[in-house]
């Protein structure tokens, strides 16, 4: 008979990855249908993932490594998901190549290892840093909310843009304002929100880049 300890790790362990199986599962899905019904704005977020492997994060337990580790999968089995669906109604998603598949797949690991960490440190660290967490998240949200109204707004017929742009980037401020407990760990959380989408700027375009490339 395992001890109550080991018992009660190998528990929560089982329920972590099942956490992860689940919040993979239902973005990979979520994501290909909102693209089948033409909700492309919704389906190609950045943001939206992100606070996926963010929310992981902070529902799973605490681990040094097994947290980053929690985010990545969570976000390779969505992108799995994604390309499976993908497959299944072969010509309709013409840009899903194997080629895009790897460049994803490796964004994957950078974004889930730090937002999956930024979610347990939310949660799990003690003040001031959890502050960091917070500033992430609403980091992210903060620079597609700017890069939605003023690079892809300008470019596109009508107001959709424009209305994902204003609800991202108001959820970022608001991230950054109301999540923190106190004035001091606001600024700081202001501060990190400002460094993320500062670091942001330049990765778009790159990133973009990358892609064109590949095709």
């Amino acid at each position: 008979m395992l001890p109550p300890a080991q018992v009660q790790g190998d528990t929560r362990t089982g329920r972590d990855w099942l956490i992860v199986t689940l919040a993979g599962l239902l973005l990979g899905g979520v994501t290909f249908l909102l693209q089948a019904t033409g909700l492309t704005w919704l389906a190609n977020s950045t943001a939206t993932w992100a606070a996926t492997a963010y929310l992981v994060g902070t529902l799973t337990s605490w681990s040094l490594w097994r947290s980053p580790l929690y985010g990545v999968t969570t976000l390779w089995i969505g992108l799995t998901v994604w390309y499976v669906g993908a497959e299944i109604l072969p010509g309709h998603f013409g840009w899903a190549t194997l080629g895009e598949a790897g460049i994803w797949l490796g964004a994957a690991v950078m974004a889930g290892s730090v937002f999956g960490y930024a979610g347990a440190c939310r949660r799990y660290c003690v003040r001031p840093w959890s502050f960091l967490g917070i500033g992430v998240i609403g980091g992210v949200l903060l620079w597609e909310g700017l890069y939605r109204l003023f690079v892809l707004a300008p470019d596109q017929p009508g107001n959709t843009q424009e209305i994902a742009g204003g609800t991202m980037l108001g959820c970022g401020v608001l991230a950054a304002l109301l999540l923190p407990r106190t004035l001091q760990d606001r600024w700081y959380a202001l501060g990190v929100t400002a460094a993320v989408t500062a670091l942001g700027a330049p990765a778009a375009p790159l990133f973009q880049l990358i892609l064109e490339s590949n095709a």
